[in-house]
This record gives C-alpha cells, sequence and structure tokens, in this order.
C-alpha cells in the first residue's frame, strides 16, 4: 500500500509487508469434484455465476482428497490476473493504494489497513472502475472483505486451499505494487507457526504465522499468495524489513470462517464521512472556510455545518449523505438513492448565508449559491451554470447521531428566481454618500462586502475655489485578506472613469487617484473580483487641490 500522508499504516516507509494465510470455503475456481472423479479432473479455471457463499465446512482429515494440477506460475497468472484489481481508498485526510482479489462476482478480499478510515473505495479492474465498501474487518489480522456496487461479468474468482502450505513449497505473490500494472514474485515457505509484533494491535503479536521469502513491495497489499495449484493461502499485508527478505503469512484456519461469514451476513463498516478533508467529527472550521455569512446570530455556526455536509456530501458524489440532512417533509416520499441521482452531475460552491428568521418550529434561512449540473437537471432544461437565491426552512433533528439542524424545505427567494450564470449580474448595495473631508485630509469609512454584491458610494466633488481641477484620491484595504478588491470610479451615467490596475495581481490593497475638472457626482465601487467572497474591508476617501 502507498500513501499520500502520514498516516500511520501497515506497508509504507520503514514499515514492512506480511502475509495473512485466508480462505473461504466455497469460492473457487472451476467445478466441485467428488472422490470418485477426482483423478480425471483437470479443469483449474473457469467463469463463476454463482455468488452465494456455502457455510463454511470444518476441517478434517480425509482418506481421499481432491488432487489439483501443479502447474507453472507464469500460466497461472495469465489465468488468474482478471481476478486481481487494484484498490484505490480515499480518506478524510488521505489516499492509499492497494490490491484486492475477486472470491465471486460481487466480492473481495484485501488488507485492512488499505481501506480503513476510507470515505471512498473503488476497484479497478482492467479498465472498469468500480466503487466498493467494506462489509467485514478484523484489524488484528488485517484482512477485510468488499462487497462492489456492481457485479463483475466474465470474470475469474480465486479458489481457496483446503490446507496449509508445506515448508519449502513454492508460493507466488500477485499485486499492484505502487499502483503499477499487475506483478507476480515467486518465493517458498521457509518456516511455519511464527509469531510477528505488528505493533498497535490489541495484543502486539500475532501467532500461528507462516513465513515466506517471496518478495512484495508496497501498493501489494491485499493480493493474494497463491500456490502451484492456483489457490489462495494468503493475503499480503506486512513485511518485517527488520529481517531482510522475510514475509509471514497466518493460519488460513484462522480466518477462513470469519471471511465466509461476512461474505454470507455482512457487517457493514461505516464509511469515514469527510467535510472538505476534515473529519466531521472537526467540521467547526472547516465549515465557516466553505460557507460564508452576512449574519450574526447564535445558530450561524450549526447552519453552517449542515450547508457544508450538504454541499461536500453532493460534490464528492456522495449525494446519499446529504440526503441525510434533510428533513422529513422531503424525506417521507422520497428514497436517498432516487434524490441523489438527479443530484450526479451537480457541484455547489459560493454558498452564503444572507439572513436568518426564527419561525415556528425551526429556521428560515435565505442563502446564494452557484451551482454546474447537466442540462437535464436545470431548473430551466439547459442551464449548465446556475446563480440560485433559495430560502431554506430547517428543523431541529441528527446527523449521524449528533444534533444537526435539517433542511426541511425549499423554495425561490421571494422575487428571486435561479438565473442563467451568463445573465446574472451582482447585486448593487447603497452605502450613501461618502462626504469629502478637507483638502489634505481624509474620511474613513468601514464596511463588509456581501459576497456577490457591488457597494456603490456617491462622493460630491466641487472645484477649488478659482477653478482648479481637484485630484480625489480613493484607497481601499481589505481586512484579514478576506478578498481580493476591484475599485472602480464611475460617472453619473455608469462609464467607467478609473479603476485600480491590480486585477491579476491578487493585491489586497487598492488606489486610485483622478483628476476631476468640473464640479460633478463620482460614484466609488467596490467588488470582490471573484463575485463570491466579499468581506471586511477600509476605504479611505480624500482630494486635493489645484
Amino acid at each position: 500500500m502507498t500513501s499520500t500522508t502520514v498516516k500511520s499504516i501497515a506497508i509504507g516507509a520503514g514499515v514492512a509487508l506480511v502475509i495473512l494465510a485466508v480462505g473461504v470455503l466455497g469460492f473457487v475456481i472451476g467445478r466441485s469434484v467428488d472422490d470418485d472423479t477426482a483423478s480425471t479432473s483437470t479443469t483449474s479455471t473457469t467463469t463463476t455465476t454463482s455468488t452465494s457463499v456455502p457455510e463454511p465446512r470444518p476441517t478434517t482429515t480425509s482418506t481421499t482428497t481432491t488432487q489439483v494440477p501443479l502447474r507453472d506460475f507464469p500460466e497461472l497468472f495469465e489465468d488468474l490476473r482478471s481476478a486481481v484489481a487494484s484498490v484505490d481508498a480515499v480518506g478524510c485526510d488521505f489516499a492509499s493504494q492497494g490490491t484486492a482479489f475477486l472470491v465471486s462476482e460481487d466480492t473481495a478480499y484485501t488488507a485492512w489497513h488499505v481501506v480503513e478510515d476510507a470515505a471512498q473505495v473503488a476497484l479497478t479492474l482492467g479498465n472498469e472502475n468500480i466503487e466498493a465498501r467494506v462489509i467485514g474487518h478484523d484489524p488484528e489480522r488485517d484482512v477485510a472483505v468488499l462487497r462492489l456496487a456492481a457485479p463483475v461479468e466474465n470474470v475469474v474468482v480465486l479458489p481457496v486451499a483446503e490446507a496449509q502450505p508445506r515448508v519449502g513449497e513454492e508460493v507466488a505473490a500477485m499485486g499492484h505494487p505502487r499502483g503499477l500494472p499487475l506483478a507476480l514474485t515467486v518465493g517458498r515457505v521457509t518456516s511455519m507457526n511464527g509469531e510477528f509484533d505488528f505493533g498497535g494491535n490489541a495484543d502486539g503479536v500475532v501467532s500461528n504465522l507462516i513465513q515466506t521469502d517471496a518478495v512484495v513491495a508496497p501498493g501489494s497489499s491485499g493480493g493474494p499468495l497463491i500456490n502451484q495449484s492456483g489457490e489462495v493461502i494468503g493475503v499480503v499485508i506486512l513485511k518485517d524489513i527488520a529481517a531482510e527478505g522475510l514475509m509471514y503469512a497466518g493460519d488460513i484456519d484462522g480466518v477462513r470462517a470469519e471471511l465466509a461469514g461476512w461474505a454470507i451476513t455482512p457487517e457493514p463498516v461505516e464509511s469515514a464521512f469527510c467535510v472538505g478533508n476534515v473529519d466531521l467529527e472537526n467540521i467547526d472550521q472547516i465549515a465557516a472556510d466553505l460557507i460564508g455569512s452576512d449574519v450574526v446570530h447564535p445558530e450561524v455556526s450549526a447552519l453552517q455545518q449542515t450547508y457544508a455536509v450538504y454541499t461536500q456530501s453532493i460534490n464528492s458524489g456522495r449525494a446519499e449523505a446529504a440526503f441525510d440532512v434533510l428533513g422529513p417533509s422531503i424525506t417521507t416520499n422520497n428514497t436517498a438513492e432516487a434524490w441523489a441521482a438527479g443530484q450526479a452531475t451537480s457541484l455547489l460552491w459560493d454558498w452564503r448565508i444572507r439572513s436568518i428568521n426564527e419561525i415556528e418550529g425551526g429556521l428560515e434561512v435565505r442563502s446564494t449559491f452557484t451551482s454546474t449540473q447537466d442540462p437535464e437537471f436545470a431548473f430551466d432544461d439547459s442551464s449548465t451554470c446556475t446563480r440560485w437565491d433559495v430560502t431554506h426552512d430547517l428543523v431541529e433533528g441528527l446527523f449521524r447521531g449528533r444534533p444537526f439542524w435539517l433542511i426541511d424545505g425549499s423554495r425561490a427567494s421571494e422575487g428571486v428566481g435561479p438565473i442563467d450564470c451568463l445573465e446574472w449580474q451582482p447585486e448593487f448595495v447603497p452605502r450613501g454618500n461618502a462626504g469629502l473631508a478637507a483638502p489634505g485630509e481624509s474620511t474613513t469609512y468601514e464596511f463588509v462586502l456581501i459576497g456577490g454584491t457591488v457597494d456603490q458610494f456617491d462622493v460630491e466633488v466641487d472645484l477649488a475655489e478659482d477653478g482648479r481641477p481637484v485630484t480625489l484620491v480613493i484607497s481601499l484595504e481589505a481586512v484579514d485578506e478576506s478578498f481580493d478588491p476591484l475599485l472602480q470610479l464611475r460617472n453619473p451615467d455608469g462609464s467607467i472613469v478609473a479603476e485600480n490596475d491590480d486585477r491579476d495581481d491578487g493585491t489586497l490593497n487598492s488606489r486610485i487617484e483622478y483628476e476631476v475638472a468640473t464640479s460633478q457626482v463620482i460614484g466609488i465601487q467596490v467588488r470582490d473580483l471573484t463575485d463570491r467572497a466579499g468581506g471586511a474591508y477600509v476605504l479611505e476617501v480624500s482630494h486635493v487641490a489645484g
């Protein structure tokens, strides 16, 4: 497994790779062979169409056993490679890669540390990318079972060995090292019934391990270890770098029944939920960064969390989670799947809370935001970018066991409807007359620019007593680097007569000096270059005569 974070995982720099032997009865390649036909069976791989898993059988000693022909590993590699997938797992603050292998058309095994704390898991088989979820896991043995979102057709599935390997027996590991194409490495079982200190497990030491010298690399975690009959005898999970060339595999009987049980009766692991790149438990700050507000109200932070969950769930392709922050008026006659399907192509941003009113049973909240979507999901069946002004009714409820405001109704704000982004113009907010101080002195104003709006000031400029022109000086500074300001001066007819020239340099301070030759009213306009965030700023107005 490889990781892009400092998250502690079993495979990575300075950590090693072991193999935990696993198995499940019923996941086999080919047909079941009775004792009286075993000697004539030569079939080693076929396509399985059944996804059912029989109850695990106890391991017993038999006087007759099925003999599977031994084959060359290169031949097995070609026959079995379609069953081995690359796994990509994304968490709140990490992305990892490993390997998994199919044991049925919709079930795969992998290493637990590959998918631990993941918000999303996907398998890549050939050119097909398939979402999956964890339906069972054993942290101490570092093994997990995945259920694919949809069955895979025309694939090989891997059989599980019915007996432990012997010391000296040749084995091979299959995996996607560092996300590269599927690779195979060959070695031998060198010891049985060993122990290994995994460091971090509840007991610290795992016993009944099989030692092998097959070489594997990060990214191979979760891949199968096979014998010369093409049967799985282990799942690659950890390597011991302290003893060069050594790897380990656990006793197959230790997890055989457990894995089979999860496949039959899933015990799903709740995936992590992320807002931005922060887990739900640490949502406060990231929600404030994602959702703006022009309102001072005791419930602002809680509302920002609701809207952050709502927008980020949709934006990350997990709209079902957004459905969980909807109230009963919406959810009663809808299903999560049907509702999420309507959000599948949507992305939401520039969300800003504009007003909050207390109403009977909850809150009424007006917000503005921008969305993109396929035309078929647009308000007019054609818009791919929409500017929204929406009012929601919110009621108290629970989200993942914690108190949350739930969106219980949605409508266009009064007098304002959705509009195509190409037709949208920012709202102008009149700020009144910005009076001039005496020549050489200045008047200072402090305001908060609302995202998506333009502040409008008027300045009455009179010439000097002797008729000489007046130089008008306007300075603006954004507070706390909250936005990138654009400062413009306009004639009464709206034509621009001057503007600051820092449009592309990200400067937070703007200054204009403009010579006025006739007594007139000059309009001062302040806007955010992105028309999105807005923020606090200080405006300074002065003039120099002559």
